[in-house]
């Protein structure tokens, strides 16, 4: 799929010079019939060439950046609009720096002062902000976001997010969980919104998290590799905060899952947030046997082989799920 994406780029940026011709355009139509992901690859880039096209109008930094690019790069010549000439420099210099498939895999927002975002039931989204910051948003979670007012204010409807937050002191980052909320200026954190409590825990940076009854400034201030436990409904008297592994904590973000000394139960509901097929455990006294490694997320038919080396447990595929059992 790779290999696609880069052709579909590599086409899309030759579609749009001035100097393409009339072989081109005949080369393009039998590569584009030629395969379903072709089409679909070429969709893709082109849904990521208009949102580069939105941002570049809306933010006059960007233009600015895009034509410095534009300016320093040798590869980048005429073509047919001062919109593209801006939108292709900035790929430019993006893809020099991260590669074309990054810029395809990340996606970017959709025009409007409000949007909403909800993630598919067992993969990670990427979501590029315009005003510079990023989210990363867990399996099966929702978010809103609206920067159009004084503050850049995102609900957490559901689910599990990653922030890296573009600083701007005049406009706060605020992420609101219903009565709660967790303000950051310049930082990385990672909010779990769940039924019982809400877990926030800081990476980088400083965030102070509050709820409806607290002033401005008043609330808990945490320090990089701290993790504050919120009960759903509760007073902030009621919350408690401890030190953890930050980066180990938001490790799913990267398409990884890092456990050590983990129950085997709490690993297998990490693990089956990112798969169909659900790995189960058919041994009670397995629940409390301590997992440590690394798993890459979404394809339990590797990480299964791999639990069962790792513990000397039997794993039994019967077609909808994996059942591990006490290995006699």
């Amino acid at each position: 799929m790779e290999r696609v994406l880069e052709e579909a780029a590599d086409w899309h940026v030759r579609l749009s010079t001035a100097d393409c011709g009339p072989k081109d355009r005949i080369d393009f139509e039998r590569w584009l019939a030629g395969s379903e992901a072709h089409a679909r690859a070429y969709t893709r880039v082109s849904g990521v060439s208009r949102q580069l096209d939105v941002l570049a109008e809306r933010d006059a930094r960007l233009r600015a950046l895009a034509d410095r690019a534009y300016a320093a790069s040798a590869a980048v010549r005429t073509v047919r609009t001062k919109r593209r000439r801006v939108l292709w420099a900035l790929a430019a210099s993006v893809v020099a720096s991260l590669g074309v498939v990054s810029l395809l895999r990340y996606e970017l927002p959709a025009h409007g002062d409000i949007a909403r975002y909800a993630s598919p039931q067992y993969e990670r989204r990427d979501i590029g902000l315009a005003d510079g910051s990023t989210v990363t948003l867990d399996a099966d979670s929702e978010m809103t976001v609206d920067l159009a007012g004084h503050e850049r204010r995102i609900e957490l409807l559901r689910g599990r997010a990653v922030f890296e937050v573009h600083h701007d002191a005049s406009r706060p980052f605020v992420v609101h969980l219903g009565r709660e909320r967790v303000t950051a200026l310049g930082t990385v954190f990672e909010v779990w919104r769940m039924d019982s409590q809400t877990l926030v825990t800081l990476e980088e940076g400083s965030v102070l998290v509050a709820n409806e009854s607290q002033s401005a400034g008043q609330g808990e201030r945490l320090a990089p590799g701290e993790q504050i436990s919120v009960p759903a409904g509760s007073p902030p008297t009621s919350w408690s905060r401890r030190s953890v592994d930050a980066k180990l904590v938001t490790n799913w973000s990267q398409g990884r899952l890092v456990f050590r000394g983990t129950p085997l139960a709490t690993a297998l509901s990490e693990i089956n947030r990112y798969s169909a097929k659900k790995v189960l455990i058919g041994s009670p006294a397995l629940a409390d046997v301590p997992v440590s490694g690394s798993f890459v997320t979404g394809n339990n038919d590797v990480v299964v082989p791999a639990l069962a080396a790792l513990l000397s447990v039997d794993a039994i595929d019967n077609g909808s799920e994996f059942v591990l059992y006490q290995r006699n």
